[in-house]
């Protein structure tokens, strides 16, 4: 199915993703590092270029989930690939919620460290871990979700 072909309701749609028909999400390589998931319902029902990344619901359990399956690129090679997620109380470390981990995001962080609730500089959306300081914590959960935290 194209982006913005499909002509039934997303009900049916989400059906034929449920029963295995359609993919629940789809695997976009950019030409810098690393992968992005657009997410399969929303592929389908958006105008072309438009796309939707990858979505779960704010009631989906915490903890790890792990998707394998079948990966075609569009010459009809075929592979397979394991795709793992943990799903963690707090926010996002995409801080400022534009689809892409970037600077910007950094920006937001590093201008909220070592504050407090209380602080005039606190920055809610940079309390990843949700305990009202923006401290390590916060600062190693961003490095984990950019995928740039290493030893030392």
């Amino acid at each position: 199915m194209n982006a913005g072909a499909d002509t039934g309701s997303w009900q049916e749609h989400m059906f034929r993703i449920v029963t295995g028909v359609e993919p629940i999400f789809y695997l976009k390589v950019d030409a810098g590092p690393g992968y992005k998931l657009v997410d399969g319902l929303q592929l389908d029902f958006t105008p072309p270029g438009a796309e939707e990344y990858f979505k779960v619901n704010g009631d989906t359990l915490l903890g790890d989930y792990t998707f394998t399956g079948s990966v075609r690129d569009y010459f009809g090679v075929e592979g397979s690939m394991t795709i793992q997620m943990s799903f963690v109380q707090g926010h996002s470390p995409e801080i400022d919620k534009d689809g892409v981990m970037d600077g910007a995001d950094l920006t937001r962080l590093v201008q909220a460290y070592d504050s407090v609730s209380a602080d005039a500089y606190y920055d809610r959306d940079c309390d990843i871990n949700l305990d009202d300081a923006i401290d390590q914590e916060d600062l190693r959960a961003f490095a984990t979700g950019c995928g740039c935290s290493g030893s030392g």
